[in-house]
């Protein structure tokens, strides 16, 4: 999931007018604040064997599913389906601020999402990337530093604990700060494979910032 986030930060979509579209509650985060009947749906996925909270877990893998394959129907449904199996998942929120960026194209909504899911419980080295990704690239360094610092040594999947120790790196080496870029960057540049990242790593070990 974190390789296609990545593409579509790097698209800037949010920069984009959004596409005029009629998108139905069960689309739009949080159900677009239309209430809903939720106690047959939370029935039946205990019925199912599930808890409330590996309901949550499963919908949003699912929605994340979806969203690689740019099924953004889809994938709101499963995340607003999780959100009401357990509103404190953050990942959820994670789940809701890439479709605003991908699909709504509405970056101010989706920061609200990143806020609300990183201040949450078991936040993800994963969501904390792409927050951090998200600020880097409205040129918010300052505010991006923080949040990588908290991705960095948040629990999840060791690619995304990488790609936030890598932008951290970045950050660092742009705010000047080459006392934490060089040794963070000396630290982990033979673990990034992907070519680009490996050279801007490469890049500022070869500084003559990084130079003793």
């Amino acid at each position: 999931m974190g390789r296609l986030a990545l593409a579509l930060f790097a698209l800037l979509a949010w920069t984009l007018p959004a596409a005029a579209q009629s998108i139905p509650p069960n689309e739009r985060p949080m159900y677009g604040g239309v209430k809903q009947d939720d106690q047959k749906f939370i029935d039946s996925v205990i019925a199912s064997g599930y808890t409330r909270k590996s309901g949550a877990q499963e919908a949003v893998a699912r929605g994340f599913q979806s969203f690689e394959k740019h099924d953004f129907g889809p994938a709101m449904r499963r995340f607003n389906q999780a959100w009401v199996l357990d509103p404190d998942y953050a990942e959820t929120y994670r789940g809701f601020a890439l479709v605003l960026i991908a699909r709504d194209r509405k970056p101010d909504e989706a920061e609200a999402m990143f806020k609300k899911g990183i201040d949450l419980p078991g936040a993800s080295a994963g969501l904390f990337a792409d927050y951090g990704r998200f600020l880097v690239l409205t040129k918010r360094l300052k505010d991006a530093i923080p949040v990588l610092e908290r991705g960095a040594e948040a629990e999840g999947e060791p690619a995304d604990q990488l790609r936030a120790q890598r932008l951290l790196a970045d950050a660092y080496y742009d705010e000047k700060q080459f006392d934490k870029a060089c040794p963070l960057a000396k630290k982990i540049i033979d673990k990034v494979e992907e070519t680009r990242a490996k050279e801007s790593m490469q890049f500022i070990v070869t500084s003559p910032r990084c130079e003793g």
